[in-house]
């Protein structure tokens, strides 16, 4: 064996590109990942910069030390340090990290009156008021008891206090909050007006997210604090079941986490609350399917077990749906019945037949366990066949939606009725695409390790058992017709949630969608820019939707994924080709014409 280094195989331009994992071949072939997308696989040499002397790099560091401010020096301990940013003191922890939790300190932030009022307002205007364990009345007689000072407020209604100040915070436009810089006229317009990603120009709100990060950070660790302090994770009671519901709100939507020891701790809340008292009003039972819904598919988005247990929903919501063609006849009948009635019903048949897929499609293809099997590819055909017949369900009961819209839409004022069914809507398609992008991951990955492993086998050929090769060729070719099929539903879902959000009612609804699912979905309009399920201008009037979209929501978050830039690059590019296409078919007006 040569005692020399083996070198490394560099990663192709197209993996380099995408910022995705390469699996180079020693033959010279083409990557596993390039072989499923049909490209050619190239591979640009990297010409190495010449390392710097010590010399060199000491002069560079005294010419930029004049302009960069000394850092403290890393330490181990959890010492807070004060930071003073003009309008208000932090407490900055060295463990803490943008992409992590905060680490829990005690309240110390000192908020005006006026901005506990701000802040108590703009959570009342939020979608979070309409979860069943939030009493918004209770909440507002606490505040004017203790004179809006939440210092003062005692335990046990202190935690929820501190967790409602923390998530209206991501929301607010008081410049105690995102800083002095006013709100221009057209970004003060967006988030208050109706369908805002149709506005003709959506404004970048990014800076604002990384303006009010600090305060946020510093209120959510506060929260925190408070929360362990009061045990709300292990006293049971409806508002510490809210606590922890919010908490959880928190983490997925600044975190993109599914799953939280805080849900965890609000479904034992509401089991136990439940078994005590069971639920009565046929509106309370709604609301807990519907939320019940949500935290199913952010769990199944994540790869993690499902929370709710088949028990558990028939205790929150005892409730038997009909089967799924009964109630694609139901839609397609009555179509012709005007006026559109809207009946809760519609819900709870949609909710419960979304996690009964969430469930399954845990249990044998996305989540952990399933992950470590052998894939199941009955099950998977099964899957794909009911999602299909899901899907016709859904297209018929949106149909019947947007002509209850449509027919309101020129009543003035616009009756409460066509907003609760835009919501519907954007919620129903959302459900929807949270079903279909994780099964997509889960057969792409698999589609690309066969590929490799298969690769890794074909060089063996000679040494290999024949029946054991062509069993080899058959199962990755019929993974590859999986993943054909299963991408080209995943597209035309993309198209779906475009229009889903150019309809989102309000811009409060789009944040709480949250910029993880937005990111996702809009890497793989870029990364499967080669694919032949979307037409160019589709394709390009989803990438600036879900730009416009990334913009609105970088208000609340701050933006540290690149995604919207790669976005521009990628519609600039469009542009651009375009401009050459009109400049090569009016030679007389281009860039080169003679006068």
């Amino acid at each position: 064996m040569s005692g020399e280094r083996r070198k490394k195989i560099p990663a192709c331009d197209y993996c380099k590109a995408h910022r995705v994992l390469c699996y180079p071949q020693a033959d010279g072939t083409a990557c596993p990942r390039c072989k499923v997308k049909n490209i050619q696989c190239t591979t640009t040499p990297v010409t190495r910069r010449k390392r710097r002397t010590k010399e060199e790099l000491l002069k560079v560091a005294s010419a930029l030390s004049g302009n960069v401010p000394p850092q403290p020096e890393p330490s181990t301990a959890s010492v807070a340090s004060p930071v003073n940013t003009g309008a208000h003191t932090l407490v900055v922890h060295p463990r803490n990290s943008a992409f992590s939790e905060p680490e829990p300190v005690p309240p110390s932030l000192e908020l005006p009156v006026e901005i506990v009022q701000d802040l108590f307002q703009t959570f009342c205007r939020s979608p979070l008021p309409t979860h069943p364990t939030i009493q918004v009345s209770k909440l507002g007689t606490i505040f004017r008891l203790y004179s809006w000072n939440i210092r003062a407020i005692p335990s046990p209604d202190r935690a929820l206090i501190h967790c409602i100040i923390a998530y209206a915070s991501l929301l607010s436009t008081n410049p105690f909050i995102i800083g002095p810089a006013d709100l221009e006229t057209d970004q003060f317009h967006i988030l208050t007006v109706g369908l805002p990603l149709k506005t003709p120009t959506v404004p970048d709100l990014r800076p604002f997210g990384f303006r009010r990060e600090s305060i946020f950070r510093q209120l959510w660790a506060e929260a925190l604090w408070v929360a362990n302090l009061d045990g709300v994770a292990t006293r049971t009671s409806k508002d510490n079941a809210a606590a922890c519901w919010v908490l959880s709100i928190l983490s997925h939507m600044v975190l993109g986490q599914g799953t939280s020891a805080f849900r965890s701790a609000f479904i034992y809340h509401i089991r136990t609350l439940v078994e005590a008292t069971p639920l009565y009003e046929a509106t309370e039972i709604l609301r807990y399917h519907g939320y019940m819904l949500v935290e199913v598919l952010d769990a199944l988005a994540s790869g993690r077990n499902i929370p709710y247990t088949p028990s558990d929903e028939d205790l929150l919501v005892p409730f038997t749906p009909k089967p799924l063609e009964q109630l694609i006849d139901g839609s397609l009948a009555s179509l012709k019945l005007k006026p559109y009635r809207f009946s809760p019903s519609l819900i709870h048949q949609f909710a419960s037949h979304a996690i009964r897929l969430a469930r399954t499609a845990s249990d044998n293809l996305t989540g952990v366990a399933a992950r470590r099997r052998p894939l199941n590819e009955g099950f998977l055909i099964q899957h794909l066949a009911t999602l299909d017949v899901f899907h016709s369900y859904l297209i018929a009961e949106l149909g019947r939606i947007n002509m209850a819209i449509e027919s309101m839409a020129s009543l003035q004022p616009e009756p409460k009725t066509v907003s609760y069914l835009r919501h519907c809507t954007h919620g129903f398609v959302t459900s929807w695409a949270a079903l279909i992008f994780p099964v997509f991951q889960v057969i792409r990955d698999r589609s690309i390790d066969s590929l490799n492993s298969f690769s890794n086998r074909s060089s063996l050929i000679g040494t290999a058992d024949p029946d054991s090769y062509l069993a080899d060729e058959l199962y990755n070719e019929r993974l590859q017709m999986h993943y054909r099929h299963v991408r080209k539903l995943t597209t035309r879902t993309a198209l779906e949630l475009k229009d889903a959000l150019r309809n989102v009612p309000i811009f409060q609804k789009l944040v709480e969608y949250g910029e993880f699912h937005l990111v996702k979905w809009a890497m793989f309009l870029v990364d499967e820019f080669d694919s032949v399920d979307i037409t160019r201008e589709q394709r390009l009037d989803a990438l600036v939707c879900f730009r416009d979209a990334l913009q609105l929501c970088g208000f609340s978050y701050a933006d540290r994924t690149g995604i919207v830039d790669r976005l521009n690059e990628h519609i600039a590019s469009y542009s651009l080709d375009d401009t050459l296409l009109a400049s090569s078919r009016h030679p007389s007006f281009g860039v080169d014409s003679y006068w």
